[in-house]
């Protein structure tokens, strides 16, 4: 059985982990800067489609002749938008798989490597090579694991939505309780699935690097390994997430002062992506030290005093070396 570190010193190794390989942390800045781009392209992308081929709705005109006109006007560029959405969602969650595989293994490698009371990044440094290694070897059950991942919260999220325009329509008809209601379960049971989910995900990404396992047996053991540790893993997700809104905080809020401040201000926009710019590095760094962190924290001593087995591929490289010798 897992004895877990304490949350905040699995923190403290996690930030050190992060300092001590910039590389990584620039693996996961430059996936959420590709995926920004590539969104904001799908959705320009989109708008051009749909304001040159869609039919023009005249002012009046009733929903169901709008529906239609759009459907037998723009049913192809409809199908088009569908499938460029489609493909470039698949894309983005395959290179997210392959990032996230090759972090885990190789802040899991550093954790490993760095010696229990170490308080120097440089011993937790790793090479490079790591990460794009586990990313390929481990690059399938991450990426079932990531689809799974956002099939089970998207499900609560639609049911939110639904609720959202209930409320809505209730209130135009003066009629908002069962609406109210049906918000307020929905988004309970939202959060409770959305931090249900991230800890069984942190958990089965844990399981999948250290035992070269399926997506099955991955999950199978992120639930074995949660219930050994959920206090502390839910309170290492409450500090890691205290944490990365601290991140956000300290950029977007001078950013929405500084437009409120300045609406009329020549090269606003500049400034505004500046600001972005530094979000997204924020939120890269909040993102790498939650992941850096879960995986310091299950990497703690067994109770019967037995390490936790390195890399699983690591294992096979160094008695394909014994062999060699």
């Amino acid at each position: 059985m897992l004895k877990p570190r304490s949350p905040v010193r699995a923190t403290v190794r996690g930030v050190l982990a992060v300092l001590g390989n910039p590389l990584l942390s620039a693996a996961e800045f430059l996936f959420l800067l590709a995926t920004a781009i590539c969104f904001l392209a799908a959705g320009a992308a989109s708008v051009f489609l749909g304001r040159r081929f869609f039919p023009e709705v005249l002012p009046g005109t009733r929903w169901q002749e709008t529906v239609l006109s759009v459907l037998e006007g723009g049913g192809r560029n409809l199908l088009v938008i569908f499938l460029i959405l489609t493909v470039l969602s698949v894309g983005v969650l395959a290179l997210a798989a392959f990032v996230k595989a090759g972090l885990c293994g190789a802040f899991l490698a550093a954790d490993q490597k760095a010696p229990p009371e170490s308080r120097r990044p440089s011993e937790f440094k790793v090479s490079p090579g790591l990460f794009l290694e586990t990313g390929r070897r481990y690059f399938s059950t991450f990426f079932w694991l990531l689809n799974l991942y956002v099939l089970v919260v998207s499900i609560p999220v639609s049911f939110f939505l639904v609720a959202l325009l209930l409320l809505v329509a209730g209130i135009i008809r003066e009629n908002w309780i069962p609406g109210a209601v049906a918000v307020a379960v929905t988004g309970i049971s939202t959060l409770v699935t959305g931090i249900a989910s991230r800890l069984l995900l942190l958990a089965a990404c844990r399981e999948a690097v250290t035992g070269n396992n399926s997506m099955t047996h991955a999950v199978k053991g992120g639930i074995r390994g949660l219930r050994q540790t959920i206090g502390h893993s839910l309170a290492l997700l409450c500090l890691t997430s205290a944490l990365s809104g601290v991140f956000g905080a300290i950029f977007s809020l001078p950013r929405i002062f500084f437009e409120l401040a300045s609406p009329g201000m020549p090269n606003l926009w500049i400034w505004g992506g500046i600001f972005v710019f530094c979000q997204l590095v924020a939120y890269a760094a909040a993102e790498l030290l939650q992941v850096a962190s879960f995986l310091s924290l299950w990497n703690g001593p067994e109770e019967t005093g037995i390490r936790v087995p390195p890399v699983a591929f690591l294992n096979t490289l160094d008695s394909e070396n014994t062999e060699t010798s």
